[in-house]
């Protein structure tokens, strides 16, 4: 009896540290599935790059403002824009003067230029950064701020608080970021707030956007 005690209790043993063994190499094995994750919520980065323009970028500012697509098959679309400053587009990137900035009294006026900007892709964008060249060190000739709108399901909406543009001395540049966490969307406007300021070039906009049936946060 006792020695059957024996046996049974080293068995039991056994199987409790084997147990244990393979709950320590389950435990120390890497997982994915929480990176993968993540690398679903998290938008690629997509850039529109004007920098080979005439003047350095595409002027904005004081009323004149820019629509672009949200297009995920492009990671970097670049615009060589020549001869003058205002009244450039394309199929999937409008810039117009609009006699309006960032006001719901302007809302006809920013919607009446972008009538024909061709359908984008269907997006989850989290944020849209724009860069501009300042020309001069006068802050008092910056552009205030930047507002944004959206285009979902064919309709158009407006986000019109003002995102500040700040001036960036170790590269020169002046830049601006729009948190816009909202899709799906297939299309964003940027409007120049126009108090004050004159027209600038914009070298980059850059957007953080991922396929709108990716899982959210």
């Amino acid at each position: 009896m006792s020695a059957r005690i024996g046996l049974s209790g080293g068995l039991l043993l056994a199987v409790v540290m084997a147990g244990c063994q393979n709950n320590a190499a389950t435990s120390s094995s890497p997982s994915t599935t929480g990176a993968d994750e993540a690398t679903e919520r998290t938008g690629k980065q997509y850039v529109l790059d004007f920098s080979k323009s005439d003047n350095g970028g595409l002027y904005l500012g004081r009323f004149v403002n820019v629509a672009f697509t949200v297009d995920l098959d492009r990671a970097i679309r670049e615009y060589e824009f020549t001869g003058p400053p205002m009244n450039h587009a394309t199929p999937d990137l409008v810039q117009s003067n609009d006699l309006a900035g960032c006001s719901k009294q302007g809302k006809l006026a920013l919607e009446r230029a972008v009538r024909d900007l061709e359908a984008g892709h269907s997006a989850w964008v989290e944020h849209v950064d724009l860069e501009m060249i300042p020309g001069s060190s006068d802050e008092a000739s910056f552009p205030p701020g930047v507002c944004f709108g959206y285009r979902q399901g064919g309709a158009w909406h407006w986000r019109f608080d003002i995102a500040p543009i700040t001036y960036d001395a170790s590269s020169d540049r002046l830049r601006a970021r729009l948190l816009v966490d909202h899709g799906p969307i297939d299309a964003v406007k940027l409007v120049l707030d126009a108090e004050q300021g004159r027209m600038l070039p914009a070298v980059r906009i850059s957007f953080s956007a991922r396929p709108a049936e990716a899982p959210g946060p």
